[in-house]
């Protein structure tokens, strides 16, 4: 199903997907940062909470909307679309869905919040909740890879990437990608 802006809450496999990812791979951080979509925002909070750290919603950091095809099955997208989502496939550069965001748009705001975010870190480990475009985009940008390869990085739910910011005298600071733990969610 596509699940881009559509704000739904984590089902109780995800919530433990979450927590058993945070208690393998952190736990140290000195803030948060997360989507203003539920089922990002909720674990960010109880995160936040629990370690008693900052907590910060940043709207740049909301999934791609997919715009008519929110909540639709790709079963459903192929009858109403009929040969639409083989183009997206193809290339979600070039095809954006019926009232949905384009991908270069997407890519921009991206982009945006991600340059915020590492030219503005106040503590040594962050922890971004986002989503799985969201995360791919942002490895894209990190790593210097063309963003229409962000689909050839594996992100399935409650994987941890960690990324290590290194700053630079007057430029944007650059990205070392650390682990990426893709295979860790369990159920799927």
């Amino acid at each position: 199903m596509f699940r881009g802006a559509q704000d739904d809450p984590l089902s109780e496999t995800g919530w433990r997907q979450m927590e058993e990812a945070a208690d393998m791979f952190g736990g140290e951080w000195q803030q948060v940062i997360t989507s203003p979509l539920i089922r990002c925002r909720g674990f960010a909070e109880k995160i936040a909470d629990k370690k008693g750290i900052g907590f910060t919603v940043d709207q740049g950091f909301h999934e791609v909307t997919f715009g008519q095809w929110e909540g639709c099955t790709i079963e459903k997208i192929n009858q109403k679309w009929p040969d639409k989502l083989e183009e997206f496939w193809q290339n979600p550069f070039s095809f954006t869905p019926p009232g949905g965001e384009p991908f270069t748009e997407f890519e921009k705001r991206i982009e945006a919040a991600w340059q915020t975010l590492i030219s503005n870190l106040e503590c040594e480990r962050t922890l971004l909740v986002a989503h799985s475009g969201v995360i791919r985009m942002v490895l894209s940008k990190a790593l210097g890879l063309p963003a229409e390869h962000m689909f050839n990085i594996q992100v399935p739910y409650a994987c941890i990437s960690r990324l290590e910011i290194h700053p630079r005298d007057n430029q944007l600071p650059t990205c070392t990608l650390i682990s990426h733990h893709p295979n860790f969610a369990g159920d799927k």
